[in-house]
C-alpha cells in the first residue's frame, strides 16, 4: 500500500511540471498614447514559441515612418509591416512605432503568428 501511494506521488510529481509549462501562448496588446505614436506590447510564456511574427495592418493613407525593433519586411506602400522574432524569451517586450498621421485605435489592426513547439499547430492571435 505504502509502495503505491509512494508511486503515484512519485509519477505525479514527474507530470506535474509538464501540465504547468505546457502552454505555450504569445499575446499582444496595443497601448495607444495618442496621435501619431503606437506601442504593441507583447507577452511570451514560458516555454516560448521557437519564433514569431507580428503582423500589423496600417489604415490606408498611413505610412510606418520608424519602428523600434526594425521591421522584416514591408514594401514600398504596403498596407502591412511585419516583424519576426526568433529564438524568442518568455516575459514582457515592447514594439514602438511612429505613423505618418495620428491614428484613431479603433483602426488599429494587427495579429501574432507561432507555430505551437508540441502539436506544429499554426496559431494565430489577434492584438487587443
Amino acid at each position: 500500500m505504502i509502495r503505491r501511494i509512494f508511486f503515484l506521488v512519485f509519477i505525479g510529481s514527474l507530470l506535474t511540471p509538464l501540465v504547468l509549462h505546457a502552454k505555450t501562448d504569445v499575446s499582444g496588446s496595443y497601448q495607444h498614447g495618442g496621435g501619431d505614436h503606437i506601442t504593441i506590447k507583447i507577452k511570451v510564456s514560458d516555454p516560448p514559441p521557437m519564433a514569431f511574427i507580428v503582423l500589423q495592418h496600417l489604415p490606408k493613407g498611413v505610412k510606418l515612418l520608424s519602428a523600434d525593433p526594425r521591421p522584416s519586411g514591408s514594401g514600398k506602400g504596403a498596407s502591412s509591416v511585419k516583424w519576426l522574432f526568433k529564438h524568442a524569451r518568455p516575459g514582457k517586450h515592447k514594439l514602438k512605432m511612429q505613423l505618418s498621421k495620428p491614428v484613431d485605435p479603433k483602426q488599429l489592426r494587427g495579429e501574432i503568428r507561432f507555430r505551437h513547439p508540441q502539436s506544429g499547430a499554426m496559431i494565430t492571435r489577434k492584438i487587443r
